[in-house]
């Protein structure tokens, strides 16, 4: 899981309505139903049950219990965020291959 899944995944606990909740995020419909199928299948648990023909979804016991988890996971990828950010960065990071280290990097870096 990550801050993105977690906000979709209460966007349409929010709104009863995956398409709704596409809606809110600029995401597509099947977008937004992947992110949820991925999270229940990294969780182990079904969190909505869907029904076709119905708009709107309605939440399992785990999807009403996993709620205030996905607020905390927010809510410290924001604090973590933050953390990042309190730190002057002024060391810069360059990968490459030998090539680009010995005749690019190298020379402009000064050694």
């Amino acid at each position: 899981m990550n801050g993105q899944t977690a906000k979709i995944f209460l966007s349409v606990a929010e709104h009863g309505s995956i398409s709704a909740a596409a809606q809110e995020l600029y995401l597509s419909q099947p977008a937004v139903s992947s992110h949820i199928g991925r999270l229940e299948e990294d969780l182990g648990v079904q969190l909505i049950i869907r029904q076709r023909g119905v708009q709107k979804i309605a939440l399992t016991q785990a999807g009403q219990a996993f709620i205030p988890v996905a607020a905390q996971y927010i809510e410290a990828d924001k604090t973590l965020m933050r953390f990042r950010e309190s730190f002057d960065r002024k060391l810069l990071r360059l990968a490459g291959g030998v090539y680009i280290h010995d005749y690019i990097i190298a020379p402009i870096a000064g050694k």
